[in-house]
């Protein structure tokens, strides 16, 4: 597994999917592009084996369970404890007073009214007085972080505690127990595998069910240290992790059996007693959480990194220290030197921040934490320098669908100091830029660092290294990455664990979201109400072969929505099958209608499939609807027909920065001389014929020449001068069998501008590919019989000039079921009932029979 590269074009590598449908899916029809990865982790858990991937699934307030809490709790209005809206006089002691209150009381609701309210004011306040909650129960809400909502200005920094160390002026408002004590409670006595729920200690007395406990690595011994190191040689300026290799997960147990601890969640590094592992108590408060506010810093010059220690951290608002099941949510932050971290606390929320302004040092963090979700945050500032991410020990956490400026002095946060098993996950930004972390404190991440459908820049878009050579700094042991799209990695492969599918995202939108799909059997409702599901579409029609697959998409609104999880159905799966990914296979003559149900509201479309004879010509169209390029640019999406398109050039018509298309108002593209601008993948079924719309732009009277490239090769060529009218570029007799690649290239000269729109490329299959007269005798002379069979086929050839050299039966979906090198016999008697494909590979050909199990 570990040296598997999960590339979608080798299917050798693919993990336990069987290599026919894979192929089929990712690389022939490419619409349909599910992970080999969360399959193999799916496969994982229904067979207790080890998984390449963590298990995220447990992240989060309440393990994402549950929704961020509406709390109920006693209110204590700070404007009953003196506090004045917009009154330019300090509402700190009121603060104080009001959290004061509502901890007396067990309890409360720390409540702001519309207004802004100063919070440390050098001259009336001691700056450096921290504003502590310190037990649970306890929130801080505003009224609404929009207009007419509520503002918290700290204009004052506080001092740094050292000032020669540019980090250690401390948050203002901090959410930390009365004591944050950690004691020994007991070592831990056997190996156990990562990903696993359970640990052995020596003495479990202590331990109860519902206790928070810390699981703790601490050794430096040079094996433990090589280890971590692997594949690298160990780097011995990288004093911390020389010193201790530290691993500190919280955990809730849920179990104790003799002297067997069983936790709620996984644990994320696998334990060898040979090393000194122990669990340790971890002190926290729960249910606490501040929201529905603006948090004004007084950071008002243009940051400087460690330009001083008041730009690294004077402005520090909002940390979390042992802190559980808390939140952070509908904060929007500006001028801070650091908005919020979530330190030494566990299975808390950051959710629906934002931050505008004047940047900083950082936005939100988890440091030293385990199994956080830092999600659905926005940077709309030029950048604050250090992007929402990951710090110090931090495990199981992730950082879900935050969207960053992908320019400027920006980047996702990965601070060195030992963080693991960490989810970057559908986002979008920079990666390789600002990781941060000193010299002595890295590599920045250790193993199991997963980068998952991550859409941006690197610190280099072709060639990104992970573990940057000839560079202090950046440093990541070799990461899991599927889906990466807007930058290319290296061809070292060493510099990754898994590289699947780059340049385009698998389905799979979110890894935490299909995790926690699979452990709960639903997306939770708080992911649901999170833009809601309002509609689904698919194309209306389809037309397949017999045998053939094709994927149709559905398309949600809105296009942001959370939940994009639909599910398939045939009314007749005897003409047409579906699986869950929306594949559709023939199986015979005739229409079908497929439809497709959201999870989310239970929307549906439906799609009228006709089933053809086998060696019938199906006619394509690809309209750019699905193309997202704006303007200028470059793009690889998935069209029309489930095909993936790669262009270059520039997007208009309706929906994009060019409203008014040149050809019509749909969207269209048109290329500049000398480019190939619109390029395929690969495509079933050959060609035989093509046609495409198009117009000439700009320098009229200038001959042009519009290429049709297929296989790479051009196979005909349009000369025209007029900008005046459209006009269609038509191909007959191509006749090209099997796997194509469409392109079109403008070959004209570069000299001038002379630009091609082109708009509903269409084409049709090539009929003799499928169904050729040697493929009919082939077929006529290749006997499967008894059929239907209730036990064992028997094939036999009546020409002993043909080779039979393996059987392989697939379902309708076209998913291996068995396979055999036995040239006479295949045993079919443990399959269910139904019908399935035969495929019999020969010296002369491969041909399909469909068989019957009865």
């Amino acid at each position: 597994m570990k040296n598997s590269r999960l590339l979608k074009t080798d299917c050798n590598s693919m993990i336990r999917i069987s290599v026919f449908f894979l192929c089929m899916s990712l690389t022939t029809f490419a619409q349909s592009n599910p992970s080999a990865l969360f399959q193999e982790w799916v496969d994982a858990q229904q067979n207790n084996t080890e998984p390449v991937l963590p298990n995220f699934s447990f992240a989060g307030y309440h393990h994402g369970e549950a929704a961020l809490p509406d709390p109920s709790h006693t209110i204590f209005d700070v404007t009953d404890y003196g506090a004045v809206p917009n009154d330019n006089i300090s509402d700190k002691q009121a603060f104080l007073d009001a959290i004061a209150a509502a901890e007396a009381n067990g309890s409360g609701i720390v409540f702001f009214p519309s207004g802004e309210f100063l919070i440390n004011e050098s001259g009336t306040d001691d700056i450096d007085q921290i504003i502590r909650i310190s037990k649970s129960n306890i929130v801080i809400k505003g009224s609404g972080s929009g207009a007419n909502g509520t503002t918290l200005v700290q204009n004052s920094f506080t001092n740094a505690t050292d000032p020669t160390k540019f980090w250690t002026a401390p948050y203002l408002i901090q959410f930390k127990p009365s004591s944050t004590s950690r004691t020994f409670l007991t070592n831990i006595s056997a190996n156990a595998t990562r990903e696993t729920f359970s640990v052995q200690v020596n003495n479990a007395s202590n331990i109860s069910v519902g206790d928070w406990v810390r699981l703790k690595l601490s050794d430096n011994t040079p094996e433990l240290v090589a280890e971590e190191f692997a594949p690298y040689a160990v780097n011995n300026s990288y004093t911390t992790i020389i010193n201790e290799v530290k691993v500190h997960e919280i955990h809730k147990v849920t179990a104790v059996s003799g002297n067997t601890i069983t936790f709620k969640e996984p644990i994320h590094r696998s334990i060898d007693v040979a090393y000194n592992w122990f669990l340790e108590t971890i002190p926290v408060i729960e249910e606490v959480g501040i929201q529905d506010l603006k948090y004004k810093g007084g950071l008002i010059q243009n940051f400087t990194h460690h330009g001083s220690w008041q730009e690294d951290s004077g402005w520090s608002g909002i940390l979390f220290n042992q802190v559980a099941n808390g939140w952070i949510s509908n904060i929007e932050f500006t001028q801070m030197s650091n908005a919020a971290s979530i330190g030494t606390s566990a299975y808390s929320s950051a959710l629906q921040n934002r931050y505008v302004g004047n940047p900083g040092h950082s936005f939100i963090s988890v440091n030293n934490s385990t199994g956080c979700v830092i999600g659905l945050n926005k940077d709309e500032s030029a950048g604050v320098w250090h992007n929402c991410g990951v710090n110090a020990p931090s495990i199981g956490n992730v950082i879900w669908r935050n969207e960053f400026p992908t320019t400027g002095n920006t980047g996702l946060e990965m601070h060195a100091n030992q963080p693991r098993a960490n989810l970057i996950d559908f986002c979008k930004g920079r990666l390789g830029v600002n990781y941060g972390g000193a010299e002595s404190n890295q590599p920045n991440h250790l193993r199991h660092l997963v980068i998952w459908n991550f859409e941006g820049t690197g610190y280099t878009n072709t060639g990104f290294e992970f573990w940057r050579s000839n560079f202090t700094y950046a440093k990541v042991i070799p990461p899991i990455v599927s889906g990466l799209v807007g930058f290319t990695l290296s061809g070292d492969t060493s510099q990754y664990q898994e590289n699947e599918s780059p340049g385009q995202h698998v389905d799979e939108t979110s890894l935490y979201e299909a995790q926690l799909k699979y452990r709960l059997g639903a997306l939770p409702a708080w992911m649901n109400s999170i833009n809601p599901v309002t509609a689904v579409s698919i194309p209306t029609t389809l037309q397949v072969e017999e045998t053939q697959t094709r994927n149709l998409i559905a398309t949600i609104t809105p296009a942001d929505a959370i939940n994009q999880f639909v599910t398939w159905s045939s009314d007749d799966i005897n003409v047409a099958t579906v699986n869950a990914n929306g594949a559709v296979t023939g199986v015979s003559e005739g229409t079908a209608t497929i439809t497709a149900t959201t999870e989310d509201g239970g929307f549906t479309a439906s799609s009228t499939v006709t089933v053809l004879a086998q060696g019938a010509s199906i006619q394509y169209t690809e309209t750019f609807e699905k193309m997202g390029l704006s303007g200028w640019g470059q793009e690889t999406y998935v069209g029309d027909n489930g095909f993936t398109w790669h262009i270059e050039g520039k997007g208009t018509g309706a929906g994009t920065s060019t409203p008014n298309g040149y050809i019509d108002s749909t969207k269209e593209m048109y290329m500049r001389s000398g480019i190939t601008g619109v390029l395929s993948n690969t495509i079933p079924g050959g060609i035989s014929s093509f046609s495409v719309t198009c117009k000439n732009l700009w320098e009229d009277g200038i001959e042009r020449t519009l290429e049709l490239l297929v296989n790479g090769n051009v196979i005909a060529t349009k000369k025209t001068s007029s900008i005046a009218n459209t006009y269609t570029f038509d191909v007959n007799n191509i006749d090209i069998t099997g796997d194509v690649t469409i392109g079109l290239k403008n070959n004209s000269p570069t000299a001038t501008n002379l630009s091609i729109a082109v708009e509903n490329i269409t084409w049709n299959t090539f009929s003799g590919q499928t169904a050729s007269v040697e493929d009919q005798l082939l077929k006529s002379k290749i006997k499967v019989y008894p059929n239907p069979s209730n036990g064992v086929l028997k094939i036999r050839t009546s020409d002993s000039n043909i080779q039979l050299e393996k059987m392989e039966l697939l379902d309708l979906t076209g998913q291996l079921i068995l396979e055999s090198k036995n040239i006479n016999d295949l045993n079919i008697k443990a399959l269910n009932s139904g019908m399935y494909l035969l495929r019999i590979r020969s010296g002369k050909g491969i041909i399909i029979k469909k068989v019957i199990k009865t």
